[in-house]
């Protein structure tokens, strides 16, 4: 019952829950049902893109060895969004 509501959370979740959450729930959140978009470098940092359900996430880390998330973020600026929309090839075979 519990996996339940929780599914029925990340179905229909709001950014407001999301942005509650602790770090390791948002990283848990994100492993189970986030797909990757894409990724960028900025002032020394990595950061990736994931979609869930109704809104796109961030995960920053800094440095070159990826070993800790500094943080997670709700990212809904169309300008930065644009900077992911640069690596992002559509040319499709078909």
């Amino acid at each position: 019952m519990l996996l339940l509501h929780f599914i029925y959370y990340i179905i229909i979740m709001r950014t407001e829950v999301f942005e509650a959450m602790e770090l390791n729930t948002k990283s848990a959140v994100i492993q189970d049902f986030g797909e990757f978009v894409a990724s960028r470098s900025y002032y020394g940092c990595t950061i990736y893109l994931y979609a869930l359900p109704g809104f796109f996430v961030e995960v920053i880390y800094s440095g070159n060895f990826q070993s800790q998330i500094e943080c997670i973020r709700i990212q809904n600026d169309s300008k930065v969004l644009e900077h992911y929309a640069k690596g992002i090839d559509l040319n499709l075979d078909l």
